[in-house]
């Protein structure tokens, strides 16, 4: 479900959340903080990507994003999988789990710059809902300060259980602009 609501209800952790050392094109395994089910999987812990994505085993997210299906990595959550880098000063990847049982979300946010130092740092947030194991994304700043990259011309963004079983929103197409929230819903 796409929308552009006056405000983004997705939570803003950057004074509360916790910061991730994942430098540029690295990741941390951390955990969710409840069980998610996940193209029926039961997942408690995630793979927190640099480069815009939440993944589900032991490596990392290409930094060179790949349109859906991606083989190499079989069962990810991409908000904007792109060469981001958050290890360019003042750049920061941060994750926490917020409210109480049965109610509980796991967010992550990436305040991070294109891997060409772009002159601004993205703004991108996706939380993973407890119970309803739905996943929202929102797009607070997608824009770079560099029209090649902004709004999601060189990201993939979207969903992926398995390379037969996924949802991709876009695919290098400037189609994430401010103010974008995208619903995936739990059957």
């Amino acid at each position: 479900c796409e929308s552009t609501p006056a405000v983004l209800p997705c939570t803003d952790i950057h004074g509360t959340g916790t910061g991730l050392s994942v430098g540029d094109d690295g990741s941390v395994s951390v955990a969710i903080g409840f069980n998610f089910d996940f193209y029926g999987t039961s997942r408690a812990t995630v793979r927190v990507n640099a480069n815009g994505a939440l993944t589900f085993g032991a490596s990392s997210m290409n930094q060179t994003n790949q349109c859906m299906p991606y083989a190499t990595q079989p069962a990810f959550i991409a908000p904007f999988w792109d060469d981001l880098d958050p290890g360019n000063p003042g750049g920061q990847v941060l994750y926490q789990t917020l409210g109480t049982a049965p109610n509980r979300r796991f967010v992550a946010l990436w305040d991070a710059e294109h891997w060409s130092s772009s002159p601004s740092r993205s703004d991108i947030r996706v939380e993973l809902y407890e119970g309803s194991n739905n996943i929202r994304f929102c797009y607070v700043d997608t824009n770079f300060g560099n029209a090649a990259y902004d709004t999601g011309e060189t990201a993939t963004s979207g969903i992926q259980g398995s390379t037969t079983s996924y949802l991709q929103y876009s695919c290098d197409v400037a189609s994430l602009p401010n103010g974008l929230m995208l619903d995936y819903f739990h059957p």
